[in-house]
Formats: C-alpha cells, structure tokens, sequence
C-alpha cells in the first residue's frame, strides 16, 4: 500500500480500496458526547480508532503515487492539489496541464519544465511569472511572449534574448544549447542574477478587484491571499479556488463552495464547512476529519454520505439539533470551541508538512514545542548500478535509457533518487539535460524562487509610495507599485 503515513503511526491505515468499500462502518466507533471530558481530549480517542484514508487521490489513472489529487492520469507525485493533469511528474498545485515536470502553481501548461506559477504555456522552462507564453526559458514576468531566453517584463515579443531582439537561428542555437548540463547551469545561475536585478511588481494579480496578496487570478475582495483563484469575499487564504466566502483557509475550495471558515484540504463543492480537515463535497460540518459527502456532522471522523452525526454516533435530526447547542455550550466552558484542531491532533509529524516550507525549524525546536517529529529512514534503492550524479554525461542525448535502473546519488544532498520512464521520456522529449538533485532538493530550491505567504508593508523603489508587497524589505528587490510598474513596461 502507498501512503502518506508513516508506519510507526498508531491509527490503522486502509487502503484506497478498502475504505472506500463496505468492509466496515464508520458507525461502530460511534461514541456519545461525555460533557465530563474536554472535547478534543474525546477527538483525539475517536481518531486513534478510525481507519484513516492511505491518500486523498481521487479518480486516479495509473497515477497511484499522488496525493491530495483528483482526476489525474499517468502522473507521478502530482501533489498539493493537482487536478486534471496528464503524464506530469514533481508537480504541485498544477492544473489541466500536460506533459510537465518540476512545476508549482501552473494552469494548463504544456511541455513545461521548472515553471513557477502561470498560465497557458507552451514549452516553457526554468521562469517565474509567466502567462500565455511558448518556448521561453530562464525568464520572468512575460506576457504573451513565444520564443524568449533571459528576458523579463517583456509584452508579445518574439524571438528575444537578455530583452534584445535576436535571429531565429540565434535562438534556436541558445535553446538547443540547454540539451547540455553544463549550459543549463550557466543559464541558471544568470537567470538568479536578472531575478535581483529585474523590476518586480509589487503583486502578480491579474484580473482582480479590491484584492490584496500575491499570486491573485480572477479575484474580488479578497484580502491577504496567496494563490487564489476565482475567489470572491475571501480573507487570510493559501491556495484556494472557485468558491466564495471564505475566511482562514489553505489549499480549500473548487467547485462552487461557500461560507468555509478555518478549513485545510477541504472543498470540492459544499457549504458552511468551518474547523475541519480533509472534508469533501460536504455541507454544515463542523470539526471533522475526512467526512466524505457528509451533511450536517460534528466532530467525525472518516464518514462517507451520512448525515447528523457526532463523534461517527448517529442521532436524528431532532436529536442532533438538541445536542449540538449543549456541546458548543461545553467547548465554549472549556475554550475550545473556535479554535482549530491543536497540533498534537495532526496525523503528521511536523517536518511532513507544509509547516516545514515556510516556517521551517529543527527537531530540538519541534520538540521543545510539542510537535512530533520523525526522521526519514535511509533510503536503500536496490538497482542494478549507482552513479554520482556529476558522473552522468552532460547532455541528454549520451544517456542510454539504462540509467532508469541506475540509483544516482545526489551531488547535493548525498541521497540516492531515481529517474522514472515518465521523466526519461519527457527529457528527451523536451530537450533538457537529466537532473543532479535529489526530488526534494530541487522542489526546495524552486520554492526558494517564490516569497513566503506574508504581506510587508514597503515603499515603491522608484517613486517611493506606499506599496504591500510579499518582497522583504531586507531583500533589497527592485519593486514598483502598480502605476509605476505598468509605466515602465508598456
């Protein structure tokens, strides 16, 4: 079985089928409410007892390592709501897209490689930024561009490289040229360099309305949010989608939900869901876990298309109305009610998480905080050859497909990872050398092109007025306000 739980957790965890099959009910670890004890002290019992879904991967085609995915076929660690995607590999938050790797946060991409946030894309690679652009690689903010390298803040140009006009056969040599490690990482590392010397936005928002955050599409009212799209009336959101009323929210929404309140991995339709995880297609929840189509529940665990139950115990609805108050009552004597789930209720040790990303600390720190912490076991990769990753021939062409039963140590990191037949195959489709890294230390340092999810308050490089921004003060960006940066580019 493929999971996202460690084998050392105590709850038990059932695979895909068997959760969702009837060889057991949700309704035997139904327990009533004892009013003598603290809420989560009885929540955290419900969920040591309750089969825990082994992925939320939902509708997959021969892409059975995803998770919290949906719809996916012949994809490979699609993560982090990825939905609708075809033969992808290492991608997050990716949507509708095809044939894509290493990617986080693009739309309907095709052919594309090392792509931070954007939006109808052809055969784009290593950029940051970019919308309705093909064949641009090591590039940031474009619009409408094909066939750029090196460029930044360009509009419908073509054939462009370090924003100067080039031959086509200039360009054809450049792009052909990343087919070689060695080119690639020179590329690279002056694409860093144009990053701190670029002008910056001070907010990627396109087509939004009274909105603040970074990373905006399609939004109205929306205060505070990163990665939102097609969102209306929103505050404090990360990553969320179609949906309306929402306050207090990561990685929720799609599909039309409303009034969502302090909710994680939750949405797909659904309305009024408040304080709960992994629900759903689910209407009126309150404090559950993994409540598949449920309606009108509190504080479940693991239940699929039931209504009017607390803690998995089935009432009428008269009686469910009666004795939902009283237990509000009690949460609110106790200080609990409206506070989210504490961290000593997470199914995941602290350096599993997203946490990790943004607010990362060691395992003394987690310790002394009370988070569960768990080192990763060694990786033992039982191939037929290992090779040191700088040991690989430099371009893509020299390397026979043998190398997929080769273990390749990371020339960073030291681990050991392997190359899939589905990234062979799209290397060599796309022209673009065999990495070095590790998985994780290339999703790593991808996240490290993106600003955490905060707002600062900070003042236009050029005209000096009051901006909010996701850049630090301490990065010393170039960053424009709106009207300045609009001016300067167009």
């Amino acid at each position: 079985m493929i999971t996202s739980y460690s084998p050392n957790r105590t709850f038990p965890v059932y695979c895909q089928e068997c959760w969702w099959g009837d060889g057991w009910d949700e309704h035997s670890y139904g327990r009533p409410y004892d009013f003598q004890k603290p809420f989560f002290e009885q929540y955290k019992e419900l969920q040591d007892a309750v089969p825990r879904l082994s992925l939320m991967n939902r509708n997959a085609e021969n892409s059975e390592y995803c998770n919290y995915a949906a719809n996916n076929k012949n994809c490979y660690l699609a993560m982090g709501g990825s939905w609708f995607n075809e033969d992808c590999s290492y991608v997050r938050y990716t949507f509708r897209s095809r044939s894509c790797s290493d990617c986080f946060g693009v739309q309907r991409g095709e052919l594309c490689y090392e792509m931070m946030w954007g939006k109808d894309l052809y055969g784009c690679i290593h950029s940051d930024e970019c919308f309705d652009c093909s064949d641009c690689a090591f590039s940031l903010n474009l619009r409408g561009c094909k066939n750029c390298i090196l460029c930044n803040n360009l509009h419908n140009k073509s054939y462009f490289v370090r924003n100067q006009e080039v031959s086509p056969e200039e360009f054809k040599r450049i792009r052909d040229s990343l087919a070689s490690y060695e080119r690639y990482g020179d590329l690279e590392r002056e694409f860093s360099e144009l990053r701190k010397t670029a002008i910056h936005p001070a907010a990627v928002h396109v087509n939004c309305e009274n909105s603040t955050g970074e990373y905006l599409r399609n939004c109205t009212n929306v205060q505070n949010g990163f990665m939102v799209t097609d969102l209306e009336d929103g505050k404090n959101l990360y990553i969320t989608e179609e949906s309306k009323d929402f306050m207090d929210c990561s990685c929720a929404g799609f599909n039309g939900c409303e009034l969502y309140y302090e909710c994680l991995n939750a949405g797909d339709g659904g309305m009024q869901n408040a304080l709960s995880f992994n629900n759903w297609t689910s209407s009126n929840i309150y404090y559950c876990d993994t409540a598949q189509m449920c309606e009108s529940c509190f504080g479940c665990n693991g239940v699929r298309h039931k209504k009017y139950c607390i803690l998995n115990k089935q009432y009428s609805k008269d009686e469910y109305e009666v004795l939902l108050p009283k237990i509000i009552e009690h949460m609110q004597s106790t200080n609990e009610w409206g506070e989210f789930f504490p961290i000593s209720l997470s199914p995941f040790p602290y350096n599993e998480t997203l946490a990790q990303d943004y607010f990362p600390i060691n395992k003394e720190h987690a310790e002394q905080l009370g988070y569960y912490w768990e080192e990763n076991p060694p990786e033992d990769l039982q191939m037929e050859k290992t090779i040191d990753s700088m040991s690989l021939p430099d371009s893509i062409d020299d390397i026979p497909e043998d190398v997929l039963k080769w273990a390749i140590r990371c020339q960073e990191s030291g681990k050991l990872f392997r190359i899939q037949k589905l990234e062979y195959d799209f290397y060599r489709l796309a022209r673009l050398p065999l990495p070095r890294l590790h998985p994780q230390i290339r999703y790593s340092n991808r996240m490290t092109r993106k600003n955490p999810p905060r707002l600062h308050l900070g003042t236009c490089s050029k005209c000096k007025k009051s901006i909010q921004t996701s850049y630090d003060p301490h990065q010393k960006a170039i960053v424009y306000c709106e009207e300045c940066y609009l001016k300067e580019v167009y």
